[in-house]
């Protein structure tokens, strides 16, 4: 029981005479007599008094804060913890950060701001932004200009200076007015923020897989999707690069095949690298093809080249059946003494698809030659072209009992069928004109066949 009682005496007299160090000089100093020395220590930092000025008067203090703006006010408050009649938070929230209480427009500024620091900015909205942005749907006796889309109507501009001069106007103080508009505006940012969060969210999910499957994803799907779908699709995806590795193909370039099966589950993943594998073959195919087809054009001469080839390399036997029908109308005309046209619509036709057959193509380019060479058909049907320019009533219809006539919305494709039936009604009257009289000239082989046959018919 002694030596108890000694032990605690021992242990309070070590309490007694414990020493701590002082934290700004680090000499050692009794706990009761830390307190004394700290308050005169020479290395403590010594902490400025803050003065304030408290007003006596709170009449007087108001109509200072009179003097501030909102997003002052709010500053103030913030700092002191007291909180002042008419700051508003909300409105200090989408107002612009020149503290002058002017509404964030556009860029995160307001108007004088964007019109100072951005370069090229338009002091215009069209009408739906300037419904939502200023909280008025009814803003047609605003001031405006009207302009027109190409065959999308009409559409309004607005200026923002007649927006909120109307809106302060209509809610009869420009605080009222961003009283009401700044809770709508705050929650439109805050949809824009959780929108903003959500994409950098979803791009951080999606570049957790493959490169190629990224890819994928921008082209086919677009839009997000929820993570376990996402991972569905990355997994049959992942399933068809597998069978294309073991067959040594490569996924790139041929997304679409694969799309089907990624997006939709139907099929498998040996269909769709079956399919690739046969597109691949398809392609170095039409890559040989075109190889012969370039080396056997190099073959043939400059001026027949230039009928068959459109401009399209095609394959080598089409090209040989296009020089084999260039060669018989070649030959066609040549028994007539004439020569193969590049601007003729039904020998290029001819030549490329087949279009018609070779002795009425002739035929037909004989004639056409003895009409410009020999008759007034080329000026009489320029005559349409001059009439139809200057006189747009030209082709009006007198029997009509509307009185319908030619205006300048008709149509180009009834424009010319009825410019190429005048000009078939040009050849006719010149072609019975010369089954009459040939004048000692040559006629065409189509109409010296119809000569004749008038002529055997008349004498049966």
């Amino acid at each position: 029981m002694a030596s108890k009682r000694k032990n605690e005496d021992v242990n309070v007299a070590s309490a007694k005479v414990s020493k701590v160090e002082c934290e700004y000089c680090g000499k050692s100093y009794k706990a009761r007599g830390l307190t004394r020395h700290q308050n005169a220590c020479s290395r403590r930092h010594i902490k400025r008094r803050e003065i304030c000025f408290e007003s006596t008067n709170v009449n007087a203090f108001a109509h200072i804060l009179s003097f501030l703006s909102n997003q002052s006010v709010v500053k103030l408050q913030a700092a002191t913890g007291a909180i002042y009649s008419g700051s508003n938070t909300v409105v200090s929230a989408v107002c612009c950060r020149c503290e002058k209480d002017e509404l964030v427009i556009a860029n995160g500024l307001c108007l004088a701001c964007n019109r100072a620091k951005t370069s090229g900015f338009r002091a215009t909205i069209t009408t739906t932004d300037a419904r939502k942005l200023y909280g008025i749907h009814d803003i047609n006796n605003v001031p405006h200009s009207t302009r027109r889309m190409y065959h999308r109507g009409y559409y309004s501009l607005f200026e923002y200076e007649e927006l909120e001069r109307n809106a302060i106007r209509t809610f009869g103080s420009k605080k009222k007015w961003l009283e009401h508009v700044a809770p709508k505006a705050l929650r439109r940012q805050k949809i824009a923020q959780a929108k903003r969060r959500a994409e950098k969210e979803y791009q951080a999910l999606l570049a957790t897989f493959s490169t190629d499957f990224q890819s994928f994803v921008s082209i086919y799907i677009g839009g997000r999707m929820t993570e376990e779908r996402l991972r569905e699709r990355a997994a049959r995806f992942d399933s068809v690069c597998e069978k294309l590795a073991s067959r040594s193909l490569d996924i790139r370039g041929y997304l679409t095949l694969t799309s089907t099966f990624v997006l939709g589950n139907t099929g498998s993943a040996e269909e769709v690298a079956d399919s690739i594998e046969r597109a691949i073959k398809e392609k170095e195919r039409r890559k040989r093809e075109q190889a012969e087809a370039k080396a056997y054009l190099e073959t043939l001469p400059k001026e027949a080249v230039d009928y068959i080839n459109n401009g399209f390399i095609q394959e080598k036997s089409r090209l040989e059946a296009r020089y084999t029908r260039y060669c018989e109308l070649t030959a066609a005309l040549g028994a007539k003494d004439l020569e193969l046209r590049s601007d003729s619509v039904l020998c290029r036709s001819y030549i490329l698809s087949g279009e018609g057959a070779v002795d009425d193509i002739a035929d037909t380019m004989e004639e056409m030659n003895f009409l410009y060479t020999h008759t007034s058909y080329s000026s009489d049907c320029d005559s349409i072209v001059i009439a139809r320019r200057y006189n747009p009533y030209y082709w009006s219809d007198s029997d009509s009992d509307d009185g319908s006539y030619w205006s300048d919305d008709y149509d180009d494709y009834g424009y010319k069928a009825d410019a190429r039936a005048r000009r078939e009604e040009i050849k006719r009257k010149i072609k019975e004109q010369y089954l009459l009289n040939s004048q000692g000239l040559t006629l065409p082989a189509n109409w010296q066949r119809e000569r004749e046959s008038r002529a055997a018919a008349r004498q049966a």
